[in-house]
């Protein structure tokens, strides 16, 4: 399948460039590799590869990085990018519970003895294994078939329009789903992968995390040649929403997950007249959305093939007709397009209310100075529960008060305020997730310090 895949891009789009970046490694010489010199140069880097097992990378989104996946996946090797983020020591405690036969990392290859799958596995067809922990922070493994990822590519660029000239720019981590897929995105149009060392100013295309939207916003960077930027993995507050726009950023609000090989709805481009801006878009073609109490189950053809067990088997966690409920709370506009409020288990009970804590969080980062918010909740005698929030930012809290009191209801304001205790909490390490865990911070708030880290109140 993905063998094919690329020998059928080599055909079509020949002498358009498919790579650009530093090589051997970022800062060192600019390599631009056509696509029609694609299948000859991943059979020559794959060329020490095993001939069968589990293959896992470990390393930055760099161009040696891509090649090396996506060499394992042409001579038809199940791939399993690991998280850099992580130590180690948990990359190999995980690559040895999944029986991983060996590591790539920079260039080199580790061999893990006494690895390879058990008998009785049934990881069946080419694909990827992906890590991802969700809110719960326990690591859950998703296998996703080339087939289901070259069938959501062709329905996000049916939305998002990407062709031969463009240029992607791939900086999100490739041990997750948003990295892996802009890639395939690019190719599947016959646009440029442009990785890291390559010309990011000339990028037409990008990907992005709301924090990074908001580091640009702040720092008066400009969206140079960019005609499209997808912004997911969180919601993209109401407020950064009308500042991109202002600002000329050609920012989209996205839904997606990992068990749906990253997009299921795309919005429109801010600033649109009568703009929603609390929706993600309508579905992308293809993609079949239900509310069932308030809770998104989804359909389609782009859906992984299921969670995969030490020992190897796929368990699968479609329901009947094969819908997949995802977790998420949301409701739908009257133009029919999805507003995602949350997740059900991140939900918050006060005065019977329901409150969810990343409306709270979106409102606070559309704030400058505010780089990460983190909510939740904590008893109450009274109310049950009450929302408390630890925030990473530079400005008086007083003003973040205010403008928050403005925006919410009052069983949705904060009682208490505490400084973000570290950078790293950002994601589960092992999971290589890039959303806040939220059981570092219920320890935190239970026990008053982890590790080195202590509770800090600043309002």
């Amino acid at each position: 399948m993905f063998r094919d895949w690329i020998d059928k891009l080599a055909r079509n789009y020949g002498e358009e460039v498919a790579f650009v970046g530093g090589w051997p490694a970022p800062e060192e010489n600019l390599l631009r590799i056509r696509f029609r010199e694609v299948p000859k140069i991943l059979q020559k880097f794959g060329g020490g590869f095993p001939p069968s097992g589990l293959f896992a990378t470990r390393s930055q989104t760099t161009l040696a990085h891509a090649l090396a996946l996506m060499s394992a996946a042409y001579r038809g090797l199940t791939v399993f990018p690991l998280s850099a983020r992580a130590s180690r020591r948990e990359t190999g405690q995980l690559a040895l519970l999944y029986r991983v036969s060996v590591i790539w990392e920079d260039g080199s290859m580790h061999p893990l003895h006494g690895a390879g799958r058990r008998n009785g596995a049934s990881l069946s067809g080419e694909g990827v294994l992906i890590s991802t922990s969700g809110s719960a922070g326990k690591p859950k493994i998703v296998f996703l078939t080339w087939e289901s990822l070259f069938w959501n590519a062709r329905a996000a660029n049916e939305r998002v329009r990407v062709g031969v000239g463009d240029m992607w720019f791939v900086d999100l981590p490739l041990w997750h789903v948003s990295g892996l897929c802009a890639m395939v995105r690019a190719l599947e149009a016959g646009a440029t992968v442009c990785l890291a060392g390559g010309p990011e100013e000339q990028a037409t295309h990008r990907s992005c995390v709301p924090t990074q939207l908001r580091r640009w916003l702040d720092s008066g960077r400009t969206p140079g040649m960019l005609r499209e930027l997808l912004v997911g993995g969180a919601s993209m507050p109401a407020g950064m929403r009308i500042e991109a726009s202002q600002k000329g950023w050609p920012a989209r609000a996205t839904y997606g997950l990992t068990e749906a090989g990253s997009q299921v709805c795309t919005g429109e481009k801010v600033g649109m007249p009568g703009e929603d801006l609390v929706s993600c878009g309508k579905p992308l073609e293809g993609w079949e959305i239900r509310l069932i109490d308030g809770e998104i189950w989804i359909r389609g053809k782009g859906l992984f093939a299921g969670y995969v067990k030490p020992e190897g088997d796929v368990v699968s966690e479609k329901c009947e007709g094969g819908w997949f409920a995802t977790g998420d709370v949301g409701e739908w506009n009257e133009r029919g397009e999805l507003r995602v409020l949350g997740r059900r288990d991140r939900m918050i009970l006060c005065a019977g209310e329901k409150v969810y804590p990343e409306r709270i969080e979106a409102e606070l980062k559309a704030l400058k100075g505010i780089r990460q918010v983190f909510a939740l909740g904590v008893e109450d005698r009274e109310y049950g529960q009450r929302v408390v929030v630890f925030v990473d930012g530079e400005g008086e809290v007083g003003r973040w008060k205010e403008y928050l009191r403005e925006r919410v209801s009052g069983l949705e304001m904060p009682v208490r305020w505490y400084r973000w205790p570290v950078e790293n909490v950002l994601q589960d390490s092992s999971a290589g997730t890039m959303k806040p865990q939220g059981k570092f911070f219920e320890e935190l708030l239970a026990r008053g310090t982890v590790g080195t880290y202590k509770l800090e109140e600043i309002g």
